[in-house]
């Protein structure tokens, strides 16, 4: 079963953090206000005391001024609230597999899948997978349109023989008309095995494969192969979810 992930709302996380200092600054402001009117009531000219209208032009004013920083106040508490449910969401994602941009993935079962998608001016496409040590083992001649393509690897080498499980690297090449190169961008599943966060708003996940990503760039979240096998589901099409 896949589920889609939302995006995070880091940006938003990240204007609230941003904006802590200038609540600090408007507080400051307005206590420091506070201090000077009394100074001033206190110290005033009975023959020619504060002029009322402007008085309470200022408080007024500064009332306001109060009121926003509450305002903002709440809206950063909404946003750390925000910011810790996304971070139990994200641990409920541990064990499962997430696809991602990265061109490392892991054969299991016989078989390793990746998405792709081509630029609009590709004309060709050639997929190739290395081993552990950097070793070409596989050459695939891959799609010539525009467009999101998955592909499912079997596991076999250019001379048919099985490799053995594990993380492969995958290069995917594509080119125009006049043979420049264009950029496809290859997109992967892999296990999650962690989860961290930056403390300003970001959720990062660790990845078995040793890479990170951030919780807004994984798209698709599904069952481990383990536990996919062990149910009897196959999640075999499910890397045709947009990208």
């Amino acid at each position: 079963m896949v589920d889609t992930i939302a995006p995070s709302l880091a940006s938003a996380q990240e204007s609230g953090t941003k904006s802590q200092s200038a609540q600090a600054s408007a507080s400051a402001n307005f206590d420091t206000f506070l201090q000077l009117l009394a100074a001033q009531l206190q110290n005033q000219d009975p023959l020619d005391p504060l002029d009322g209208t402007q008085f309470t032009e200022q408080i007024a004013s500064f009332s306001a001024v109060e009121q926003q920083i509450a305002t903002n106040s709440n809206l950063e508490k909404l946003l750390q609230n925000e910011s810790y449910a996304q971070q139990s969401m994200a641990i409920g994602f541990v064990g499962k597999e997430v696809l991602s941009a990265g061109d490392v993935a892991p054969l299991k079962g016989g078989q390793m899948e990746l998405t792709y998608v081509l630029p609009e001016d590709a004309v060709s496409n050639v997929i190739e997978i290395y081993d552990g040590d950097g070793v070409k083992i596989k050459t695939i001649e891959g799609e010539v349109n525009q467009g999101q393509y998955a592909y499912l690897w079997d596991g076999t080498n250019d001379a048919g023989e099985a490799m053995p499980e594990g993380n492969y690297f995958i290069d995917i090449s594509a080119f125009d008309s006049e043979g420049v190169s264009v950029n496809p961008r290859t997109f992967v599943y892999q296990k999650v095995t962690g989860v961290r966060s930056d403390g300003e708003g970001g959720i990062f996940l660790g990845l078995a494969n040793g890479q990170e990503v951030s919780l807004s760039e994984a798209f698709t979240l599904r069952e481990a192969y383990e536990d996919a096998v062990a149910s009897g589901d196959s999640a075999e099409d499910d890397s045709n979810d947009d990208v």
